[in-house]
């Protein structure tokens, strides 16, 4: 009797199983939809799902790419994605893991309107512990809303970042240079590059350059960016306050200067008109870098790369590391998910091993990039950009192997600057653009037609003051207003410890 009860089982589990969408949930796990935009996808989906298959991963993803995004004076690029998103998630469409949008606030938004889950829980199983000893605890402090994580940024290196300078050794013994004795502003560099020019230029060394542009480079030392490119925070003031860029003396000094010195002939570049390296002998150079070691190595990296031999380069570091803020736009799982859990273990396998990062970076090997002694070479057309990855729409560059552009240090030098690096004023404040909306799109539309400032020196510090008036017209002043409230209410908040 009970061999025939056991047989009559038997039977009935079999018939459900072959009965149509019976069973298969246990055979075929059901597919994840990852929502990004368009123009970061920069690998191949079935590629990605094999990895995920060779990892054990048991769905498959499934990235839905919306429009592409549009940067013109008449569209505000923050907001373009975030519309495009908000329309997505209303529609209902399966939306397991998604990609916040360009900036923090979108990220503050999704917070606040419920469309991420808390990560908190999960980072205390087997693999939230993984995923968390993965990622500096610089972008857990940075993303944390009200004492909670509800998201992962793309782990970039210049997180933590200072300003570094490199200088060619044999001009430096040639004219007597100590770099210790130079002034911190490049503003007041004048006097000894133009000895130095005009000597090389008399001898006839007509390839000779003194530096490249800085401020093409992004060099605006001691301020860390509110809202990229218009508002930022002055790190060297106790006192925390928001500030216009296009009113800093010293910023408009700076760029004053450079003009001078471009118009003096001193300003180059080791790229020709078609971006290929070249090797014209320079003095010095200003990047934002991992320490001028870093920077030096990076150098001579490229320029091996393309068969040049080495420099004999010297450097210093100008500013201390500081971490910067993380603004970057946030992947998270939604509260909607029905496959919460399952989305939360993708997301932890994605940011913290280093085959899928290296996917990300760079793509797939044998493909599109080779291994050569230990680092990673790229194929073409990657090989002759110039550039160390490709940019990874998600994952975690940190744990991505060095490329011939690279440090071959790179991942310990990284680490070492996150540990000495000093926390930003701004380290963790998300600033709620609900309130700045209409007046931003005016400044910044302002920005986008006129923000670009070139020409003659004499000619710099009046396009600022125009540029500086316009923007307050727009309405910047109520920006200003606005985000330092902000951070008032930002400080008392996390000085009392209250979530």
């Amino acid at each position: 009797m009970i061999n025939r009860i056991t047989k009559l089982l038997a039977l009935f589990c079999v018939s459900l199983f072959l009965l149509p969408g019976c069973g298969r949930a246990a055979v075929e796990p059901e597919k994840l939809v990852w929502v990004l935009p368009k123009t970061s996808m920069t690998f191949n989906q079935e590629d990605f799902n094999a990895l995920l298959r060779e990892k054990g991963f048991p769905s498959e993803v499934e990235f839905v790419e919306l429009d592409n995004i549009v940067y013109t004076p008449e569209q505000d690029y923050r907001n373009y994605y975030n519309d495009l998103l908000s329309e997505y998630l209303q529609s209902g469409a399966q939306a397991d893991l998604i990609y916040c949008g360009y900036v923090n606030d979108a990220y503050l938004m999704r917070v606040q309107d419920k469309t991420l889950a808390p990560l908190n829980d999960f980072l205390e199983t087997a693999e939230g512990i993984k995923l968390q000893q993965a990622i500096p605890e610089l972008f857990w402090r940075s993303s944390k809303v009200d004492g909670k994580n509800y998201g992962l940024t793309n782990m970039r290196p210049n997180y933590a970042y200072g300003y570094s300078m490199i200088a060619n050794q044999k001009y430096l013994d040639k004219y007597n240079i100590d770099l210790s004795e130079l002034p911190e502003s490049i503003a007041e560099w004048g006097p000894l590059l133009g000895r130095v020019y005009d000597a090389e230029k008399a001898e006839g060394n007509e390839d000779f350059y003194i530096m490249r542009d800085p401020i093409s480079a992004g060099y605006y030392p001691h301020y860390s960016p509110i809202i990229p490119l218009l508002v930022v925070a002055d790190e060297r003031n106790s006192e925390l306050t928001a500030v216009s860029l296009f009113d800093q003396p010293d910023v408009i000094a700076l760029h004053k200067a450079v003009a001078s010195y471009t118009q003096a002939g001193y300003i180059g570049d080791f790229h020709d008109e078609n971006g290929q390296v070249l090797q014209a002998d320079f003095l010095f150079d200003v990047d934002v870098s991992r320490g001028w070691e870093n920077l030096a190595a990076s150098y001579n990296s490229i320029f091996a790369t393309k068969g040049l031999d080495p420099y004999d380069l010297a450097g210093r570091n100008l500013t201390e590391p500081v971490t910067a803020t993380v603004d970057a736009g946030f992947h998270g799982v939604t509260e909607k998910s029905v496959q919460k859990e399952r989305a939360l273990e993708l997301l932890a396998l994605v940011f913290s091993d280093p085959d899928i990062a290296n996917f990300m970076c760079y793509g797939k090997e044998g493909v599109d990039y080779t291994i050569k002694d230990g680092l990673v070479v790229l194929n073409p057309p990657f090989s002759d950009s110039g550039e160390s990855y490709h940019s990874p729409p998600l994952g975690n560059d940190l744990l991505a192997a060095p490329s011939v552009y690279d440090d071959p240090d790179r991942v310990s030098l990284i680490q070492s600057l996150y540990e000495q690096a000093a926390p930003s004023k701004i380290e963790g404040f998300f600033l709620d653009y609900s309130a700045i909306q209409a007046e931003l799109e005016a400044v910044w539309k302002i920005y986008a037609q006129e923000g670009y400032i070139s020409g003659p020196a004499e000619e710099i510090a009046p396009q600022y003051a125009g540029l500086s008036q316009k923007l307050k017209a727009a309405g910047l002043e109520n920006i200003l207003t606005q985000i330092n409230r902000q951070l008032d209410d930002w400080r008392r908040k996390d000085a009392s410890g209250a979530p």
